[in-house]
This record gives C-alpha cells, structure tokens and sequence, in this order.
C-alpha cells in the first residue's frame, strides 16, 4: 500500500482534522450556545477560549479579562489569560506545546490546532481516568495517572495504525496531518475511506 502524500492529499487532511476539531469545539461550546466557524479567528480575542476551557474544566477562570475587547492590545490580554488558565490546568506542558497570545491573535492555525488537540486528551482522557476497585473493604475509585493512560492510548494507536504503516510517535504532533485519524477511522470503518487516498 502505498502512502506518499501529494501536497493536495496533505491539505484535505489538514482541512479534515481542523474540521474535526472545530466540530468538538462546536459541540462543547453550544452549552452555552456558543460556536466557532473559522478555526485562526474566532479564537483571536481569547473569549471563546475562555469559554471553552470553563466548558471542558468545569471551572471557572478567576483572572480577569476583556469581556468585549475592543482593540489588539486588550485581545492579546485576553488570549494571555486563557493561556494562563489553561497552563494552570495542566493543559499547557511547555516540553510538547509553545504557544503564546500572540500566535492566537495573530491565527497561526497550526498552534491553535495544536492546543485543541492538547484540551481534548487533557479532559477527554481525564474523563477515563477513573477506574473502580472492589475490595473486602468495599469498592473507591481511584485515579489512573494520565501519563499512564497516554502511554497505553499510544500503545492501542500504533497497533491499529500499523497496518496502513503511519508511524504514531506522540501526542500531539503525530495527528497534525490528519493520517492517523484517517487510518483510525479506516481500521474500525475499512468502507469509509480509502486509506490509499486519505
């Protein structure tokens, strides 16, 4: 099977996975009826960052911030205080992801992306981190380290990428293309897409 990426096939799978992206943004924002269209400007004035990382958190953010901004100066301010929140989270490790305010305000696409990706397996995998032991004494949930679970999600990733030979190296960076969602989805769905094509 042969897998090299024409520059058009390496654009529909960046158009793919920011469409996925947006669309998980979308569907946790609209609990408060929110929504995004255009992934390098709607976040630019920090608020439906803000928004977003109360949503998924389930915490608010006690650092003030422009509620209707009106300049560049005030939405750089915005997007410095989303960063803060969401580093204060735990979402933000300098070691995988350097983002600043001003690659939010400016639109870099690829860094925005990129953090996204970083909220979602901080709280989408967060949610399966709990696990429940039964013992003598009765039964407590625990917490699974998330490193822990990384590590396996890598494991179960790589054995079910392997097939369509995409390499899964880490978190975040291996799913900037849009491959390894592909093959994901055509190792469950094989009729759903053409790997070949992806």
């Amino acid at each position: 099977m042969n897998l090299v990426q024409t520059p058009k096939s390496k654009r529909s799978k960046k158009l793919g996975n920011a469409k996925f992206l947006i669309n998980w943004c979308n569907w946790k924002l609209s609990v408060k009826n929110l929504k995004i269209n255009n992934i390098k400007e709607d976040f630019n004035n920090g608020l439906l960052l803000i928004q977003l990382a109360e949503i998924v958190s389930k915490k608010k953010c006690l650092l003030k911030y422009k509620e209707k901004p009106k300049n560049k100066r005030e939405n750089t301010e915005n997007c410095s205080n989303a960063l803060s929140f969401l580093r204060s989270l735990g979402v933000i490790d300098t070691r995988n992801l350097a983002i600043n305010s001003n690659d939010i305000v400016n639109g870099d696409e690829k860094k925005i992306l990129e953090l996204i990706q970083s909220i979602i397996l901080k709280f989408e995998l967060l949610r399966f981190s709990l696990s429940q032991k039964t013992t003598k004494f009765g039964t407590y949930n625990y917490l699974i380290p998330l490193e822990s679970i990384q590590k396996k999600l890598l494991v179960w990733m790589r054995r079910k990428c392997q097939e369509y030979k995409i390499t899964i190296d880490n978190f975040p960076s291996s799913f900037n293309d849009g491959l390894a969602y592909s093959a994901l989805l055509a190792s469950y769905f094989p009729e759903s897409i053409d790997i070949t094509k992806a």
